[in-house]
């Protein structure tokens, strides 16, 4: 007698933890969120893709990326817009970063965060 209920325990006991492990899906598919890392150094493939710095060029190197990113299914880019007490946007209390403007405190004619910011949500990023 005892064995058959041990037994029976254990069935029981195995039946409800399968249960348990089974996968819940707590999120749609389309809400999922798969982002990206943009990195300080992605802006000096930048600077090495083009002679010239400005904001047409950028706007371009920019919409390559984002088309990238769509591409592999991405629909989130994080942008890294401070990396050594530098900026990469325009700043009155942070000087021009020098992977984007080529030396630390470079002037530039645009404002980098706000062309991404654009470009990205033109693409649903």
């Amino acid at each position: 007698m005892k064995k058959r209920i041990l037994v029976a325990f254990l069935a029981l006991t195995m039946l409800l933890s399968g249960l348990s492990l089974a996968p819940i899906q707590t999120q749609a598919a389309s809400s999922e969120y798969k982002g990206v890392w943009f990195a300080y150094y992605d802006y000096e493939n930048y600077l090495s893709s083009y002679s010239k710095n400005n904001s047409g060029n950028f706007t371009k190197y920019f919409d390559k990326v984002l088309n990238n990113c769509k591409a592999k299914g991405f629909n989130t880019i994080i942008v890294h817009v401070r990396a050594f007490g530098d900026a990469y946007y325009k700043s009155k209390y942070f000087p021009t970063a020098a992977s984007i403007a080529g030396k630390q405190g470079a002037s530039l004619s645009y404002d980098p965060l706000k062309i991404m910011v654009k470009e990205a949500h033109k693409k649903g990023l």
